[in-house]
């Protein structure tokens, strides 16, 4: 009996530890079951999300930025590096959307990536 118990706590553990989580702001998206689709900027070592919040002001960057559970930065060593992530937290890349913004005769691409959430396999 106390075997069994023991098992499952040590479960019960895993399981817990083993649910994918993905912080923007302490927030974990993933938890959130009205997101389905995000939209991802990288800038130096970090990933900005955009899921639908209110405000993406620059000077609002906090709300943006991925973070742990306890809301420090998430550094991240290549663009690589953040799909690996998401993937590994149930996300699948999905577009790439670029911009163009003219200055002086000067373009200047950004690319943003779109993930959506990736659908439960379904055992036949």
């Amino acid at each position: 009996m106390k075997k069994q118990n023991l098992l499952l706590i040590a479960l019960l553990w895993v399981s817990f530890f083993a649910n994918a989580q993905v912080f923007v702001n302490r927030a974990n998206i993933n938890k959130m079951p009205d997101v389905a689709y995000i939209n991802i900027r990288f800038a130096s070592s970090n990933a900005m999300i955009d899921f639908g919040q209110a405000d993406l002001s620059k000077k609002n960057r906090l709300e943006q930025t991925l973070t742990d559970s306890l809301g420090h930065d998430v550094s991240f060593k290549s663009l690589i590096d953040v799909f690996n992530f998401l993937d590994k937290n149930g996300w699948e890349h999905d577009a790439v959307v670029s911009s163009t913004t003219m200055v002086f005769n000067s373009g200047d691409t950004k690319h943003t990536y779109i993930f959506r959430r990736k659908k439960p396999l379904v055992k036949p």
